[in-house]
Formats: C-alpha cells, structure tokens, sequence
C-alpha cells in the first residue's frame, strides 16, 4: 500500500511539474531600449534611448507605455516573437540572439529581425506607430523594471 501512495505521490509531482509554467519572462516587465549612437561617448543605461515597455504574463504581452496594446508572445530558444492585434490588424515583431545581456543594468539582449503589420487594404493603421519603433536588425536591451 506505501509503494502505491508513494508512486502516486510522484506521479502527481511529476505531472504537475511537468505542466508548470517555465516561461522566463512571465510575470516580468521591461524597458526596450536601443544603444546609444556611434558618436555617444557613453554606454551606461542613462545613455540608451527606451523606446517602449512591455509586460509578459503566461503567454501574454501589453505594451504598457502610451495607447496600451495587447498580445501573444512565445520564446523559443533564441528567438522571442510577439504578436499583438487590434480590430483586424496584426504586428509580427520577432528578436533573434535573445540572450542574457552582459550589461549589468540589462537582463535581455536581441537583435530585432522582423517587424510585419498585416492590414486591410486602404485602412487605417492603430499599430502602424507602434510598428515604426521597432528598427530592423538593430540590438535592443530588455531592462527590467
């Protein structure tokens, strides 16, 4: 009877650790910030330019800064894509080399890889802003708040 209870109670750790949520990033927020230019003499946090905050929560992200935006994001190896929508429109924004920065105010370092905004035809873009903040193949620092 103990072997029995005992090989439940593993078995119950097990599947509940195995359906925990191991997202890094859940639950966290941060500053997206872009390097200070070729010319800037300085490299410290004061010097990077934030250009955006967002919150990750279990899957989830909100840009939280300005007109608050929602979406999804999945971090898989090195790359975290996200995708956030309104109405009808979707922005795909994807960073590659997603790793731990080596800058003592930064958790995160990426290069941003791709930033596509799917619209209808002739409409009005809500996410065509934020769109244009993200520079193509340009490192970003994810500062944590």
């Amino acid at each position: 009877m103990k072997k029995i209870l005992s090989s439940l109670f593993l078995l119950t750790i097990m599947l509940i650790a195995g359906c925990s949520n191991d997202d890094e990033l859940s639950g966290r927020t941060f500053d997206l910030a872009y390097p200070p230019g070729p010319v800037s003499e300085g490299d410290g946090m004061e010097d990077h330019n934030v250009f955006m905050t967002l919150s990750f929560d279990d899957g989830k992200v909100v840009r939280e800064d300005g007109n608050e935006v929602e979406g999804q994001y999945d971090l898989d190896a090195e790359t975290l894509s996200i995708l956030f929508e309104h109405d009808e429109e979707t922005l795909n924004v994807e960073f590659d080399e997603f790793n731990g920065s080596d800058r003592t105010f930064s958790a995160y370092n990426a290069i941003v890889s791709n930033a596509t905004l799917d619209k209808s035809e002739g409409e009005l873009s809500y996410l065509m802003t934020l769109g244009n903040e993200f520079s193509m193949q340009f490192p970003v620092e994810f500062i944590e708040k």
